[in-house]
């Protein structure tokens, strides 16, 4: 019997981890995650200093994923050429399952923006993070006749070293028109995420591209397409879709009231609808994802609802504190 235990935690395990390798965490609007996206997204936005924060519920049906995460970042440096350098920092903890499977991230992002012209709206970003990530399992919560001996000769977490680099570039004529394009390298260094000791379960590195826009359709509406690419081993995801903008008040970037609509299809997934209101610096955006895979037959379409804010500090800071000497523009994805 002890053998046939074993045998059955072993497989809890390996599909554990086949979980790992399938999908990374994400969230669907991943206009509210761009340090999460792409690194060399990092201190891209009009402003001193951005604070995100995102929760996604998943599959709530089946005891599934619940992931919450928070993130800083901001330009720390501006070159008298009009390059800047940014820095950010990401904490996110995801959690799954009845055995908690859970993972805590803590990721440190840092860029430079390379300015491709003498007006401040065309860059070339590069950027790099590193991350640690920590994984564990509850082996308490099992249910089973007997005591399982065989958990306590299996580790309930561990620890590794996450790498990610990554490229962007945009253009931004002017504030109602912009063009952007990204792509990154998730996992290159292609950690070991076994719990099991003496064994190797490599984390296959991810690929993703996307990209987007912002131009003007009506007088007081926008429309925001926008497209994204993963690639992780045999597995792959497309996402595309639009938000629909349409201004109450606009003023700035920064001094704008504007209310969104949008819906994006994530392929052989699910369909995702989200509303956001812009006021001012502060976004607030809520989604749904309608499921459309083969688990709708027991999840009745019920997929995840996710909420984002997003709040950036603009001339805040005392003036020896501001980089005074900023004379860049970005995108408000």
């Amino acid at each position: 019997m002890n053998k046939v235990r074993s045998v059955i935690l072993l497989c809890m395990l390996w599909v554990v981890s086949c979980k790992v390798q399938a999908q990374d965490w994400h969230y669907s609007t991943f206009h509210s995650a761009p340090t999460m996206i792409n690194p060399a997204f990092t201190g891209l936005f009009n402003g001193d200093l951005r604070i995100i924060g995102n929760y996604r519920s998943q599959w709530q049906f089946a005891n599934a994923y619940e992931t919450f995460s928070m993130a800083a970042d901001g330009a720390f440096a501006v070159i008298n050429n009009g390059d800047f350098a940014s820095a950010g920092l990401t904490i996110l903890a995801d959690q799954a399952g009845d055995l908690n499977f859970t993972t805590m991230h803590t990721a440190a992002s840092m860029a430079y923006s390379k300015a491709l012209n003498g007006y401040g709206n065309q860059y070339l970003t590069l950027g790099l993070q590193a991350a640690v990530n920590r994984r564990s399992i509850d082996y308490t919560n099992m249910v089973a006749f007997d005591p399982e001996p065989f958990a306590t000769d299996v580790q309930d977490h561990y620890s590794y070293l996450d790498m990610t680099v990554g490229a962007s570039w945009y253009f931004l004529p002017s504030d109602e028109i912009y063009i952007f394009l990204g792509g990154a390298w998730f996992h290159f260094n292609e950690p070991n995420q076994s719990f099991l000791n003496n064994s190797e379960d490599i984390l296959e590195s991810r690929y993703s591209l996307h990209g987007g826009m912002q131009f003007p359709v009506m007088d007081r509406m926008n429309i925001l397409p926008s497209v994204m690419y993963n690639m992780q081993g045999q597995y792959t995801e497309f996402l595309l879709g639009s938000y629909l903008k349409f201004k109450l008040n606009h003023v700035t970037v920064n001094d704008e009231t504007a209310l969104y609509a949008g819906v994006w299809y994530r392929t052989s997934d699910a369909a995702v609808v989200s509303v956001r209101y812009d006021y001012n610096t502060t976004v607030f955006a809520l989604s749904y994802d309608v499921n459309t895979s083969d688990l709708s037959s027991a999840s009745y379409g019920r997929g995840g609802l996710e909420l984002n804010v997003i709040y950036v500090l603009d001339k805040k800071f005392s003036i020896s504190k501001r980089l005074k000497n900023r004379s860049y523009s970005c995108p408000k994805f």
